[in-house]
């Protein structure tokens, strides 16, 4: 017969943590996609009409998360978040193509559409400096290529 081993556990191993919901924009659903040194939070959360939108939530989980908007679409998502509290992800614009944005976290909708080719674009990622990458396809038939973002908008990739 063979004795199952033994584990001793320190107090410190034993510690207790609290879930916190962060909740949504109304909507039924959310995901948080990172987390910044700040504890600011960002992803993406349905709003009460069903839309996905790009969130920077409330970490006390009081529900005062902020809609990062779109870019005249009705969906967006947002990826990264610096240690500046710059974000970026992708948005749908009024021609229902996803776009690279740098978001507007006041909430009022001042997107930057970091440019790209005409058809698709996306940032992953952003740097302390503001520096983004992402993909970009050309067109439909086009493979996606990967990209570093002008920061401003100029649509100067790489």
């Amino acid at each position: 017969m063979t004795k199952s081993p033994s584990f001793s556990r320190s107090s410190a191993a034993l510690r207790k943590y609290e879930l916190i919901d962060l909740g949504t924009l109304g909507g039924d659903e959310s995901s948080a996609r990172r987390i910044n040194s700040k504890c600011q939070v960002v992803g993406s959360a349905d709003t009460a009409s069903g839309e996905r939108h790009a969130t920077l939530f409330d970490i006390t989980g009081g529900g005062n998360n902020i809609d990062l908007g779109t870019l005249g679409g009705n969906e967006s998502n947002a990826y990264r978040i610096n240690s500046k509290g710059q974000v970026v992800g992708r948005v749908r614009n009024s021609s229902a193509q996803w776009r690279a944005t740098l978001f507007d976290t006041t909430g009022n909708s001042n997107n930057l559409d970091l440019g790209g080719s005409l058809r698709e674009s996306e940032a992953f990622s952003i740097d302390s400096g503001g520096q983004n990458v992402g993909w970009d396809r050309p067109d439909p038939s086009s493979l996606w290529v990967a990209s570093l973002f002008d920061i401003m908008g100029n649509g100067n990739n790489t």
